[in-house]
This record gives C-alpha cells, structure tokens and sequence, in this order.
C-alpha cells in the first residue's frame, strides 16, 4: 500500500482479516495438504468445491453416492491401499 501511497495511486486493502484466512489462500493450502497427503477428503472437497475443481455440491454428490463406501479420492481397498490391476 505504501508503494501506492508514494505514486499517488488512492488504494485501499482490508488488512483486518489474516492473509492466511483468506479464500484463495485456504484453498491453496487444502492443495498442498492433498499433494503432502492424497488420503485426506477434506481438503480434497475443499479444492473440489473451490475455482480451482468447479465442481457443483450436486457433482460432489454424485460422486459420493456412486459409491458411498469408496473414499472419494479413488478406488480404496481395506486399509486405505490402493487398489490396482496388475498387468501380465
């Protein structure tokens, strides 16, 4: 702001609020706890949810009931192992 300030520009920023409690930085941060930790559904949604997937609540829903014993971020087996086709 000062920057702005100093030129003569009129500016205004609501420094009130945490830079770290805004929107667009939460769901940064979802998106670095689902690349650190891809198990996790909360971020996964949150990202979903965001700009950034563009994903409707009735997508999410969808997705959901398509199988509403497999996690939503893929095809789980017991234990949280991924389950994958073997090729011979």
């Amino acid at each position: 702001m000062e920057e702005f300030s100093l030129a003569g520009i009129p500016a205004y920023a609501d420094t009130s609020t945490g830079y770290f409690q805004t929107a667009e930085i939460q769901v940064m941060i979802s998106l670095l706890q689902i690349i650190d930790n891809p198990m996790q559904d909360i971020p996964l949604l949150a990202v979903l949810k965001s700009p950034v997937g563009a994903f409707t609540p009735e997508e999410l829903m969808d997705i959901r009931l398509h199988d509403g014993k497999c996690p939503l971020r893929g095809n789980e087996g017991a234990g949280g192992k991924r389950r994958r086709k073997h090729r011979r």
